[in-house]
């Protein structure tokens, strides 16, 4: 997890990071700070600008205390494609003024852009890690009112969907995004980009 987020990758995908096996069960307490004159510098970035030197003294981290050497490469992975629904997009323009959004384990609502919702797509259980590919055509900033009912997704993604939880009532996800944005996710395989690692070690104790 620490490595997805140091490279950007959503935490809760599958399948992305292509490494030695005991990265997945070796676990770790990293305590890391900046230096003073990053944290007063830092104060002056956008949100992005900050996200963005946060994940390069993670990977410089990772490079100094587990010697983590590692590249991105395009492979064919099983993919969701976001299109609109057969009726079109039901999404009314945001307010320019407006923007921002909340979001809970199965609840989106706000203002933003496809790309923004497509981020909290990745990271929803029931997407099972896959990546979302934007193919609505839909360039602008909308309103987004989006709840449905957590469903068990299988761990390989083999399926849209798995079991729902028993005796909750509600929309799947793949269900609530077409009956209450106009969307609909479509199962392919398509290109991704996932984290190879070269060579990684166990740290050595402090």
């Amino acid at each position: 997890m620490y490595i997805q987020e140091a490279f950007g990758i959503p935490v809760n995908t599958v399948g992305w990071v292509v490494g030695p096996n005991w990265i997945n069960g070796a676990k770790y307490v990293i305590d890391g700070k900046p230096s003073d004159s990053m944290r007063d510098a830092m104060k002056d970035m956008t949100s992005e600008e900050r996200q963005k030197e946060k994940e390069l003294m993670m990977q410089s981290l990772l490079a100094d205390r587990f010697k983590l050497k590692a590249h991105f490469e395009s492979r064919e992975m099983q993919v969701y494609e976001l299109v609109l629904g057969n009726g079109g997009s039901k999404l009314k323009d945001a307010d320019p003024t407006k923007h921002g959004f909340v979001m809970g384990q199965s609840a989106f609502r706000g203002s933003t852009t496809i790309p923004n919702l497509i981020d909290v797509l990745e990271c929803s259980a029931d997407i099972g890690g896959r990546r979302v590919i934007d193919k609505t055509g839909l360039s602008g900033a909308y309103e987004f009112s989006l709840k449905w009912t957590p469903m068990h997704t299988a761990s390989d993604s083999g399926g849209e969907s798995g079991a729902p939880i028993p005796d909750v009532e509600g929309p799947s996800l793949f269900t609530a995004i077409e009956e209450q944005l106009g969307l609909k996710l479509i199962s392919t395989k398509g290109p991704g980009e996932v984290l190879v690692i070269d060579h990684i070690e166990q740290p050595s104790p402090n």
